[in-house]
């Protein structure tokens, strides 16, 4: 059978392992959700300019396919 200790052990351990990747998934999404917001917002400001995040701009490439006059959709 299964000992209450060490049930108690693997789900401090699990929910340890839990908060762990939480913390790193907030780390990387954060900068992403406000360097978005910041184009966003840039953009409606001033609709005329390419909108920048500290000098970095962010540009949609798009490129025909070879052979043909259709670009990619």
């Amino acid at each position: 059978m299964y000992k209450i200790d060490k049930v108690q052990k693997e789900n401090k351990r699990i929910y340890i392992i839990g908060k762990v990747i939480n913390i790193i998934l907030y780390i990387i999404l954060i900068p992403i959700i406000i360097f978005n917001f910041t184009l966003i917002i840039k953009s409606f400001i001033n609709p005329n300019q390419t909108p920048d995040f500290f000098g970095y701009k962010s540009f949609v490439i798009v490129s025909r396919k070879h052979g043909t006059n259709n670009y990619d959709r």
